[in-house]
């Protein structure tokens, strides 16, 4: 019951509305076919939207992919009361509101009281606008959310890790090997299943990518950081044009899946080490 009504409803539904002029609160919604998807081909924000999501998907994840396991093998150094306070550290911004981190972000890119301005004056460096520039906005979202993802990340490149028998590495060191012959060797193909899902969920996540843009910037500057999402967001919600809305939904949901299954087939394999 759960599922139908939360989740198959509202899916058959929004699929229904795309081929209608549908509004919630309105009366005369319409059947018009097709005209939502040629609306959708004609709108120039769609290609800015899709384009600002793809690049922020590509700053994003090989930041948080490297990072992430870069302190999941510095934690796995530690000893276990050092490893639990550093992991604690790292977790905070995940299990913290979006929206206040955000907030606090907004300040520290604030163009002239935030701290990374302070500290570039104080370097003899020129200050930046980094929310108001249309090339350093969407580096500096990105940046906020690697912070607010690698703790998620290296705590499941961690339990990985952990799961990875000592012996193999002793076998290692008794033929010589050492430093990065055994990372390449042995940590990263046995981390093939951890870097599998912690890559498909990042891309999803990403790619759905709303509420940081919606607090730090609202789109701006000039649409430089508006993406997808928070187009649908603002089409279905703020306009009530829901029929519209559901299209561009729609064809996310469509560009996720196909991103995904072509992760999966690329990165499945037949065999187990």
């Amino acid at each position: 019951i759960y599922y139908l009504v939360f989740l198959f409803y509202p899916l058959l539904s929004s699929f229904i509305w795309t081929f209608m002029d549908y509004n919630p609160i309105g009366q005369n919604n319409q059947f018009i076919g097709l005209e939502n998807y040629r609306a959708l081909m004609a709108d120039p924000l769609v290609g800015i939207t899709l384009q600002n999501t793809f690049l922020l998907t590509l700053y994003i994840i090989p930041g948080a992919l490297i990072i992430s396991f870069i302190i999941a093998l510095a934690l796995n150094h530690l000893d276990e009361r050092m490893r639990a306070v550093f992991t604690t550290a790292y977790f905070v911004p995940v299990i913290t509101s979006m929206v206040a981190c955000a907030a606090i972000w907004i300040w520290l890119y604030h163009p002239s009281r935030g701290l990374f301005n302070f500290v570039l004056y104080a370097l003899g460096f020129s200050t930046k606008r980094w929310l108001l520039d249309t090339k350093l906005v969407k580096p500096s979202i990105a940046v906020f959310t690697i912070w607010k993802s690698v703790g998620f990340n290296a705590v499941i490149f961690l339990a990985a890790l952990k799961g990875i028998p000592d012996f193999y590495y002793e076998a290692a060191r008794l033929d010589g090997a050492s430093g990065w012959k055994m990372t390449k060797n042995i940590t990263l193909p046995l981390l093939r299943p951890a870097f599998t899902f912690v890559l498909v969920t990042s891309v999803i996540g990403t790619l759905q990518i709303f509420t940081q843009v919606y607090v730090m910037t609202s789109g701006g500057p000039v649409h430089a950081s508006r993406v997808l999402a928070m187009y649908i967001y603002e089409r279905g919600i703020r306009y009530l044009e829901m029929g519209y809305a559901s299209t561009l939904a729609w064809v996310l949901f469509v560009i996720i899946m196909i991103i995904t299954l072509i992760q999966m087939r690329f990165l499945r394999t037949d065999w187990e080490y």
